[in-house]
């Protein structure tokens, strides 16, 4: 029941870092390459009712001259030696550009369909010095199997003065109006840097539990690390230890940051790591929660309105649906829910009241091939053989991979 969409919290925008040394006010040429680090905070979201969520960078000229950026969540400071490891994108020098970084590969959970996928991401931009400040200009792009690439355009302008920053940031949804900037020194830290990259980069549930057992995390730090060790475990198919750690994330994010995006994040993870043990009702109380903490993020609405169709509870499920459209009816972003909203008329044995719902998501979004197989499916029920075998067809055009629905073409085709 699904559309293209990717979780917020993916490695591939994460934190980013930046050593300017100690630049007083003149050129970037006279920054010594002393492993000393930039970070700046903000908050995005800020509108009505939105969840707030801290993001930002970190800016680092690394000993060997280049200047490497990793962006995201920067909770924590970082070393010369991961910022090596994890970097987005790095100049050789300033003024310089970059057309491509090199391709970095995470998972992220696919809002279409709630499935975990790999993707890839990339960045490119440029970063030039004038007087005391520095201009960062980045896109970052990221794609996966059946998700269609987006990219979206940054500018970061610092001004340094000493040992003293401050930051400008204009995001492509706009400007960011108050932010936080640090200059600080990185000093090496082997063993637990290693650890670290383990868990996150290499997903090894050793390093994650030796990163745990140290004890020396904040509530927040470690219930992220949870996060990540929890997701390790889903994919190797332990969902009952996925979900306890789930359940400790959840109760230290619930007493520090009771309204944050990533505490809803958890909740709905939990959610479906319910659904697929079959414990549906545990799974919709998740769903609801996250809906109370993040009620814009319309994923949890198509994922409870699944979870109800799948006991069948129709009337609930059309309700949630129906909610998550009627706050951006006309939004291209929105074309699975009215693929949802087809797809429970059509449990409800009601394909001709999904058809106009299918029409819409597919007007809204032609190249969405679920689309096209829903609306398949409620021409068949209808009797409408000829047009469910044409949407069929470009469904399986639009999604080559995908195994039903050349199964389906097959079965229909070969009818008399």
């Amino acid at each position: 029941m699904g559309r293209r969409g990717v979780s917020i919290l993916t490695p591939a925008a994460t934190a980013g870092i930046v050593v300017l040394g100690l630049m007083q006010a003149a050129s970037v040429q006279a920054a010594p390459a002393d492993g000393r680090i930039i970070r700046v905070v903000y908050q995005v979201g800020g509108a009505p009712g939105a969840v707030n969520a801290t993001w930002g960078f970190h800016l680092a000229h690394m000993r060997d001259g280049r200047y490497c950026v990793r962006f995201g969540n920067p909770g924590r400071r970082l070393t010369i030696a991961i910022i090596e490891e994890v970097a987005d994108i790095c100049f050789d020098g300033m003024p310089a550009t970059v057309d491509r970084s090199r391709e970095r590969r995470y998972q992220a959970i696919d809002t279409s369909d709630g499935k975990e996928k790999t993707f890839v991401s990339f960045s490119k931009g440029s970063i030039a010095a004038s007087g005391n400040a520095i201009t960062l200009d980045v896109t970052s792009c990221s794609r996966a199997k059946g998700v269609p690439e987006y990219c979206f355009a940054n500018r970061y302008i610092l001004r340094m003065s000493g040992q003293e920053c401050s930051a400008e940031i204009a995001l492509s949804r706009g400007t960011v109006p108050a932010t936080t900037c640090e200059h600080y020194a990185a000093a090496p830290s082997p063993a637990a840097e290693d650890d670290l990259s383990k868990c996150i980069d290499d997903r090894q549930i050793y390093a994650c539990d030796r990163i745990i057992e140290r004890g020396n995390l904040d509530k927040m730090k470690l219930a992220s690390i949870l996060g990540v060790r929890s997701n390790i475990y889903e994919s190797k198919g332990d969902l009952d230890h996925a979900i306890a750690d789930l359940d400790e994330a959840i109760r230290l994010m619930g007493e520090v940051c009771p309204r944050c995006w990533a505490l809803a994040f958890n909740h709905t993870m939990r959610a479906a790591y319910y659904g697929r043990k079959g414990e549906l009702d545990r799974a919709i109380l998740d769903y609801s929660e996250s809906i109370r903490i993040a009620p814009k993020w319309g994923h949890n609405y198509a994922a409870r309105a699944q979870t109800y169709a799948e006991k069948g509870d129709y009337e609930r499920a059309l309700a949630d649906i129906s909610q998550a459209i009627a706050s951006r009816p006309d939004s291209h972003a929105f074309a699975y829910m009215y693929v949802a909203r087809a797809m429970v008329y059509g449990k409800m044995r009601q394909p001709a009241r999904g058809l106009p719902d299918a029409d819409r998501a597919i007007e809204l979004d032609p190249k969405f091939g679920e689309a096209y197989f829903v609306r398949g499916q409620l021409h068949e029920a209808l009797g409408r053989r000829q047009e469910a075998i044409a949407d069929f067809r470009r469904a399986l055009a639009l999604e080559p991979a995908r195994t039903e629905i050349a199964d389906e073409l097959k079965r229909l085709e070969a009818q008399p």
